[in-house]
């Protein structure tokens, strides 16, 4: 929604901004992979994965059906930008 976008960009800066701005310079990715390149992994009491889920909630995410081990060992699913993540970015 047009509301989603605005919230996006009056935060720049913020996680959501970093995770989304992550997935628009990348193809694929988890939320493990994103936490480790925007270096939210390594924050204490950061809790990245869950502004990959608001994204995807937005719209400003999707997931694909790909599939890839996390650091944990366990499967996560891939996601992606959407045409209206990077219109939030102004992309």
């Amino acid at each position: 929604s047009h509301a989603a976008v605005k919230n996006v960009r009056k935060r720049a800066g913020s996680q959501q901004w970093q995770v989304l701005q992550a997935y628009a310079q990348h193809v694929n990715l988890t939320a493990d992979e994103v936490g480790v390149i925007t270096g939210l992994a390594n924050k204490v009491g950061c809790c990245y994965w869950h502004r990959v889920s608001e994204l995807l909630k937005q719209g400003l995410l999707e997931t694909t059906e790909l599939k890839r081990l996390a650091r944990s060992g366990e499967l996560q699913r891939v996601n992606r930008i959407t045409s209206q993540g990077r219109a939030a970015l102004g992309i």
